[in-house]
């Protein structure tokens, strides 16, 4: 089974000293935190290398992992901690290509995160709509056609009603990989 991790904080070495300097750390409380500090990472990284050995490997559906169990509480945490890596780009003026980079980063972790939807219980599809809701004005600071494709479903057939079609899509997707 593929991961839905986006992008984990586990696949960068980071020296102490540049964590220390741009004072990255995990935002405590959360979800999928390392959504937030890879995003930080890539707003202060200068320069990369990438080692193409593998050398970590994800444990999937392991019981009790938050990767493995449907929570609403994901869904709202992600929506949460993009909303705060929006902020950040705009407060430290990133320059607009590393801007849009790590945007597509974030909202392709949103589009993820989303699937869960159709794992929830009734209760918990409330819950994720209206996290939807509350951070429906970030949504539409995101420009890429997927986003606002999306957007417009929300606008057009309702947020319950696009949720349920992307799950759908994404299962026939998933059908036939």
């Amino acid at each position: 089974k593929e991961s839905q991790n986006t992008w984990p904080a586990v696949q960068y070495v980071v020296s102490r000293k540049f964590i220390e300097k741009n004072c990255l750390r995990f935002i405590i409380g959360y979800l999928h935190e390392d959504l937030a500090w890879t995003g930080s990472l890539f707003i202060y990284v200068e320069k990369a290398g990438i080692c193409t050995l593998p050398w970590y490997y994800h444990r999937m559906q392991r019981k009790g992992s938050i990767t493995s169990t449907s929570n609403p509480r994901r869904v709202c945490d992600v929506l949460e901690l993009s909303e705060v890596i929006l902020r950040v780009l705009k407060e430290e003026n990133v320059m607009k290509d590393r801007y849009q980079l790590i945007s597509k980063r974030v909202f392709s972790s949103i589009l993820s995160i989303l699937s869960q939807y159709r794992l929830a219980d009734s209760n918990g599809k409330k819950q994720i709509i209206e996290c939807i809701k509350k951070h429906r004005k970030m949504l539409k600071e995101f420009r890429s056609k997927k986003a606002k494709i999306l957007m417009c479903m929300f606008k057009i057939i309702g947020i319950k009603n696009s949720l349920n079609l992307f799950c759908a899509l994404q299962n026939i997707k998933s059908v036939f990989r």
